[in-house]
């Protein structure tokens, strides 16, 4: 097993961006659970803030 990270190339043990890419990905799932259940009043204005944010326009349901 190699100690290099495939993705980035670099030691999989200082390779923070991993870890980054990981918790910003469960940051925007977080986001959108919330989004998707407040009052639907407030709903444009959450999408509108995660793609201003993110700069992904997500599935508005």
């Amino acid at each position: 097993m190699s100690n290099i990270c495939e993705e980035h190339g670099v030691l999989k043990r200082s390779c923070h961006i991993c870890e980054l890419e990981e918790e910003n990905k469960e940051l925007k799932s977080l986001s959108l659970w919330a989004i998707r259940r407040v009052h639907r009043s407030q709903k444009e204005f959450g999408y509108d803030e995660y793609k201003k944010i993110t700069g992904e326009e997500p599935e508005r349901l």
